[in-house]
């Protein structure tokens, strides 16, 4: 950042904090589509409106044995015609010949006469995962978080949560050994701390007290020993 007078520095302040109420403005548009499980049933129905979405959303967030009736089939004409984990409807064909040709297909390809066909999530299922993430952000009080989000952060939120609800790794176990690679917090002597003599915050109280010192900016964060400047405490210790 260029130097600024005084002026000239509250004005840029009051810029920055007019241009983040309007980026305010604009996610709060967003979050106000994601206020209930309901309003995230939608969000996830309209996200998995494609066939090849649908299939790699059921096999991600959904166990095995939930994923037979997630998907729903419909023709064009929005009239309803199977519901599968696959993202493929099954004819009844009028000939013999023409059911096995169907029956030796694998389940997992698109087939050229399901391109009229359109595949979503089916709403139960998307009620489900919707109700779940819900219900795990109200027992663990995480609700003033979620209302800072938009609408596609919770959505990516809500898919790894169903995911992470079911399948769950080895859980860890401590032993008595373990305290060997913990990390402990250092400790530096005062020996070998690197300070002037007297440090900075005695001089400055000492001229405090005998010359007329004018006012001037301050730092974030100043070293009282060294009387260094830092943007923030992190930077700081990173100097240390």
């Amino acid at each position: 950042m260029p130097p600024y007078t005084y002026r000239q520095l509250q004005e840029w302040i009051l810029e920055r904090r007019r241009q983040q109420q309007l980026s305010d403005d604009i996610d709060s548009s967003s979050r106000e589509l994601v206020q209930t499980a309901a309003d995230l049933a939608a969000k996830l129905r309209a996200f998995a409106s494609d066939g090849i979405v649908v299939k790699h959303l059921i096999d991600f967030a959904l166990p095995a044995k939930k994923r037979a009736d997630a998907a729903e089939v419909t023709a064009m004409d929005e009239t309803p015609i199977q519901n599968t984990g696959r993202g493929t409807a099954t004819e009844h064909t009028a000939t013999s010949d023409a059911a096995t040709e169907h029956a030796s297909k694998p389940k997992n390809q698109l087939r050229t006469h399901d391109a009229d066909r359109r595949v979503t999530l089916s709403q139960q299922t998307a009620k489900a995962i919707a109700h779940g993430f819900f219900k795990f952000i109200e027992q663990e009080h995480l609700q003033q978080y979620l209302s800072r989000m938009s609408a596609g952060q919770i959505l990516v939120l809500c898919i790894f949560h169903s995911r992470l609800s079911w399948q769950k790794g080895k859980p860890l176990q401590l032993h008595d050994r373990d305290h060997y690679w913990i990390p402990k917090p250092l400790y530096t002597p005062a020996s070998q701390v690197n300070a002037p003599s007297p440090p900075h915050f005695v001089q400055q109280i000492k001229r405090s007290a005998t010359e007329h010192v004018p006012p001037e900016m301050q730092p974030p964060c100043r070293c009282c020993l060294c009387g260094k400047g830092f943007i923030d405490f992190p930077a700081l210790w990173l100097d240390a």
